[in-house]
């Protein structure tokens, strides 16, 4: 810093403390101003350290943090900016510090010590005054966040689009409810304002805004959600579709095993089973969940990657045993085995089309509890271009799984659609003089002129020993379904260096994480970077229903939220799209979901860093000057091509699954 002490008494005159002080006074006390500079991340002093100075921000941003014992946790608490004071508290009380202070990004700071300070308060008045009345704010203040004093949540304003910017289920667990987002403040309304637990995933959620928790009380929260949830429910009630015709429904194994049994389990089980999977195959179910509870078994959908409860009367708790049964039955387990989990499979046919249900059961404190994931065969084999909507995107990535060898990793948490782009890569390389095998845990779906084998460790029969015996059978393309260990990594990577091309799923958070996950994995850098093509990252958002889709404004608390996702800039003046909710959609305003992507291709500046031993950050910085998609800017282009939401973007930025 290089301040004049003009400088200096402009800066001084903007913050609280010295505002009431004479220039001359302040031309004396900036001399004994120290300039400080402190890295982003950077602690400047932790909860408990002696208070030795005081700070005043210059430019950057200060978070203040502080500890709960209860859960060992630090929690952030304030985050302070330009002319605001830190430290003082200490310093004037000759207490130790209160909260840990930490710096957001690269920060200017003043430093003034305390043996300077009493100096200046011995000597200039207006300072000690003014530094009075700041401890008087701080403790009226912190008085009132310890008080029980509650609102009324009816005074307080409401803005549905902060709402759905938290998932449901966080606002359920810590009974809180975003209210409005004015001039950098969130307004929450709490049970339990102390919560900072939830508090703090909010603030995850929503970034870079000051939190101003407000107490409400039980029944004012209830009653707000309540609410909620019925405006919800009409909106999806007023657009259900008419009841699914079971009818259509064939069971393949019908003649095989159901037999004798049909008459113990009963006419109207199998018609109750019947409808509750037509319904999950009309509704565009990915499973279909039957979960016992104390009084009754609850159906659920995950739709568009959402559970809800199927509608309707509550299935009497006495049903649960014969339905599992005819689940078994059909699925070819052994009907009385309660106590282990089982695996199965059910094949269907529903109007001309041929669907598989992948069985799993579990043996719960309440009783087995059953999901059926619906697999729809003749969907498997999606074309890259259905899944990779971004056209010049979609080129890349046929380029990367079109090489003639090394290795394609598939990256993203459980759920997010690995899977599908992996036999979509397949797909693309099915030619009758291309030989492909895959490895899978277990094979989902059949795909002619590839050959599949499934894990079972139980006998031996492992991904890294299948991958031992696949190099012995003359392969062109692997398909490994997951790099879990050390040793199916080796090989992965000794396939890519032998002339093999390997799609293999990683799970990491980024494309960049991928690098990391392997070197964790005690894999060699050099080995890393000779046989890595290319990094596809992946999640999934709700799709818009093309149906009932409007363009409409984006809230300025919302683009401010993209802003600091770098999804959208600050300034973006265009229109997002909103769906109000169809026949179509079932009121939801979403039909099936989409890809979100980040696209990492290894170019030679890459390799060399990556077998050099850099770190991700100085790998990120080579990776950006060259073929890197990063998933703020696919994220972006599904935003403005109206495919999806800001909340549902926000949403995978956050790290918080919705």
């Amino acid at each position: 810093m290089t301040d004049t002490v003009e400088d200096l008494v402009r800066f001084l005159g903007e913050v609280n403390l010295f505002k009431n002080v004479r220039d001359d006074y302040k031309r004396a006390i900036a001399p004994r101003l120290e300039p400080r500079f402190f890295n982003k991340d950077e602690i400047i002093f932790h909860e408990g350290d002696v208070g030795d100075a005081m700070y005043f921000i210059k430019s950057g941003t200060i978070s203040v943090l502080l500890s709960e014992p209860m859960v060992g946790l630090q929690f952030e608490i304030a985050r302070l900016r330009s002319g605001q004071v830190f430290g003082e508290m200490a310093v004037i009380t000759a207490e130790t510090r209160s909260a840990t202070c930490k710096a957001v990004e690269s920060t200017q700071c003043y430093v003034l010590p305390r043996d300077t300070l009493m100096r200046i308060i011995e000597k200039i008045p207006e300072v000690a005054v003014a530094i009075a009345q700041t401890l008087a704010e701080r403790v009226q203040q912190l008085n009132k966040e310890r008080g029980t004093q509650m609102v009324d949540i009816t005074k307080l304003g409401f803005d549905p689009e902060i709402y759905k910017m938290v998932p449901g289920r966080i606002l359920e667990q810590h009974r809180m409810i975003p209210m409005t987002l004015r001039e950098g403040t969130l307004t929450i309304a709490c049970v339990d304002p102390h919560n900072l637990t939830g508090l703090d995933e909010i603030r995850r959620l929503i970034r870079g805004v000051e939190i101003r928790a407000v107490g409400i009380s039980e029944s004012d929260y209830r009653n707000f959600v309540e609410r909620e949830k019925q405006r919800i429910a009409g909106a999806q009630g007023a657009a259900q579709k008419k009841p699914a015709r079971v009818a259509s429904i064939q069971w393949l194994t019908e003649e095989v095993k159901d037999g004798p049994a049909d008459a113990a389990l009963g006419e109207k089980i199998k018609a109750l089973l019947d409808q509750i999977v037509a319904e999950g195959i009309e509704r565009e179910s990915s499973d279909i969940h039957f979960e016992p509870e104390r009084d009754e078994l609850v159906v659920r959908y995950r739709v568009s990657g959402r559970l809800v409860k199927r509608p309707g009367a509550p299935i009497p708790r006495s049903m649960l045993k014969p339905i599992v049964s005819r689940i078994k039955i059909l699925a070819e387990l052994d009907i009385s085995e309660r106590r282990l989990p089982q695996d199965g499979r059910i094949g269907l046919q529903v109007g001309g089309r041929m669907l598989d249900l992948r069985v799993s059961s579990l043996p719960t404190h309440d009783g087995e509890k059953v999901v059926l994931r619906i697999l729809d065969s003749q969907n498997a084999l999606q074309p890259l271009e259905r899944l990779v909507l971004a056209e010049k995107v979609c080129r890349v990535v046929n380029q990367l799984v079109s090489r003639p060898h090394g290795v394609v990793y598939v990256c993203g948490p459980t759920g997010s659609g690995k899977t599908t782009t992996l036999y979509s890569a397949v797909n693309v390389r099915r030619r009758e003089d291309t030989n492909i095998t895959t490895v899978e845990d277990p094979v989902e779906y059949s795909i002619p002129g590839v050959t599949q084998v499934s894990v079972k460790p139980e006998i031996g029969l492992t991904f890294a020993s299948i991958l031992r015996s696949i190099l012995r059978q003359d392969p062109n393309v692997i398909l490994v379904g997951e790099t879990r260990d050390k040793e199916t990594g080796k090989l992965v990577l000794e396939a890519g260096l032998t002339g093999h091309m390997v799609l293999t799923s990683l799970h990491t958070n980024d494309a960049l994480g991928t690098i990391q996950r392997l070197r964790e994995m005690d894999l060699e850098n050099f080995a890393i970077a000779a046989s890595l093509v290319g990094v596809i990252s992946q999640r999934l958002v709700r799709r818009l229903c093309p149906a009932c889709t409007t363009d409409a404004p984006i809230a300025q608390a919302i683009l401010d939220q993209l802003a600091i996702a770098e999804v959208l800039p600050r300034d973006f003046t265009g229109t997002v799209k909103r769906a109000k909710g169809c026949d179509t959609c079932g009121g939801t305003g979403y039909r099936g979901r989409v890809g979100v992507y980040e696209i990492l291709v290894a170019d030679d500046d890459l390799r060399e860093g990556i077998a050099t031993g850099k770190t991700n950050f100085e790998l990120k910085t080579i990776a950006q000057k060259g073929a890197f998609v990063p998933m703020s800017r696919y994220s972006s282009y599904l935003l403005t091509s109206g495919i999806t939401t800001p909340e549902e973007v926000l949403a995978i930025h956050s790290g918080v699954s919705t």
